[in-house]
């Protein structure tokens, strides 16, 4: 489905939704993008875990602080085969704000993954010093891999704000090539520039996509922390 730039700024604004497995996601009221199939953060769906890797990573997701959806074309029921997803909606939220109603989650985003990302972003552009992956983005980007093997025919868009940023740029820089040609587009907003702290590799995987990648950025916003020119 073709959308216009305000309905995916919308489609992006539900990932702060708070939406259970099964219900539609709506933009405008009415629009519908899909079906909530999986929530991250959250114990998996019995029906949902295909494989080892797929229950590690979901619970890293949920020990790291790994907030968002995957949302299916198809409401995922006993009769629904994951072949027959054609369209696959990935969205990201962004940091917890609200110390005091989920302070651990809040620790979760600041303390434990945007701090310690600021510092690595920092250090690999200005010292050429590059560590792994926080385990939040190291957890997102194992998430999308299990997604796109989970539904094999489907085409996959992603919106991510804030931190989201964060952990879709790490996790379109793990995808081999096999992966990248179900990449329909990813829309970005508000993000840090995570490109920086990128292996050699992983950015050459995503400069074969950056035409499909739309990066939205207000410069006065702090947030939007080392974005420039180039090299993004």
């Amino acid at each position: 489905m073709v959308y216009t730039d305000k309905e995916k700024k919308e489609i992006a604004r539900s990932e702060y939704s708070k939406l259970n497995v099964g219900e539609d996601v709506l933009i405008e009221k009415e629009k519908k993008i899909g079906y909530v199939s999986e929530v991250f953060g959250q114990p998996p769906e019995k029906d949902m875990v295909s494989s080892l890797e797929d229950l590690k990573a979901r619970f890293q997701g949920a020990l790291s602080g790994l907030n968002g959806y995957i949302v299916t074309d198809k409401k995922i029921t006993q009769e629904t085969r994951p072949e027959d997803v054609h369209e696959v909606t990935i969205l990201f939220e962004g940091s917890e704000a609200k110390f005091d109603q989920n302070f651990t989650g809040a620790v979760r985003d600041w303390v434990l993954t945007d701090a310690p990302t600021a510092l690595q972003i920092s250090m690999a552009k200005r010292l050429g010093i590059k560590t792994g992956k926080i385990s939040q983005l190291d957890a997102a980007s194992k998430e999308v891999k299990v997604a796109m093997d989970r539904y094999p025919n489907a085409r996959f868009k992603f919106y991510a704000h804030s931190l989201g940023g964060l952990n879709l740029q790490a996790s379109l820089g793990s995808l081999e090539d096999k992966y990248l040609n179900r990449v329909d587009g990813a829309y970005i907003y508000e993000a840090p520039n995570l490109y920086p702290q990128l292996s050699d590799e992983e950015k050459k995987q995503v400069d074969k996509i950056k035409y499909k990648i739309y990066n939205f950025i207000d410069k006065r916003d702090l947030v939007t922390w080392e974005h420039s020119e180039e090299g993004n």
